[in-house]
């Protein structure tokens, strides 16, 4: 004899319910993206990089590479190396061949932060403006960050000397009003769009206004 007819029909529902699995399980295995074959190649000094320890990247609005080593700045165009060094004497070459961090500003110029004094470089015409403390307002030539907003603000994060804004009319770095004037321990973390400022000081992790008047403490006792 067949099956009671309750039976037959839980077991034609278990089915239904492993066709339907089984049709989900093949849609999802085809929808799901294909492995991607990732492959690396390895830029050294053999390939015309100065040097093999890269201390910061930038991608610039033109889609070069600039890389900052202990040996001078590099541009990478998919191809080849040009190198920027310290020339001694030359007022028109890099403060320094050690360099720590990089930044684009709104006109295209790269801020070249070094363990002597900051520098702007023009890529359009090659030109080198150099900012330390004798020429340029900065209160400690050992620069550890650079910060370039949307809104045309520069900022650099100094090693003893704390934060400083760039100011276009004068050439020259300023204090900001809400921040101490001498700090060992502030650098700028992160800029926001919107030119918010993201600060590490001491213990503490503040939030800075765009026009740097106000202060808000955003961590303490870190």
């Amino acid at each position: 004899p067949g099956l009671p007819a309750a039976s037959a029909m839980t077991l034609s529902r278990v089915w239904l319910w492993l066709l339907v699995a089984c049709l989900a399980w093949s849609l999802a295995a085809q929808a799901a993206p294909a492995p991607v074959d990732v492959r690396f190649r390895t830029w050294s000094t053999e390939a015309g990089l100065s040097q093999v320890s890269a201390s910061d990247l930038l991608e610039d609005r033109h889609g070069f590479l600039w890389i900052a080593t202990q040996d001078g700045l590099n541009r990478f165009d998919g191809y080849r190396f040009e190198v920027w060094r310290h020339r001694a004497g030359d007022p028109a070459s890099l403060g320094d061949n050690y360099v720590l961090a990089l930044a684009e500003d709104r006109d295209g110029g790269i801020w070249v932060a070094t363990q002597n004094g900051l520098n702007r470089l023009d890529p359009a015409s090659d030109r080198i403006e150099r900012f330390d403390s004798e020429r340029g307002g900065l209160r400690d030539n050992l620069v550890i960050a650079i910060h370039a907003s949307a809104n045309g603000q520069v900022y650099a994060s100094t090693r003893r000397g704390g934060i400083q804004r760039f100011n276009p009319a004068n050439r020259s770095f300023e204090s900001l009003p809400a921040l101490p004037t001498a700090a060992n321990r502030q650098r700028v973390l992160y800029l926001h769009p919107d030119g918010r400022l993201v600060v590490v000081q001491d213990e503490e992790l503040w939030e800075l206004d765009a026009d740097g008047q106000r202060i808000r403490v955003l961590l303490a006792g870190l």
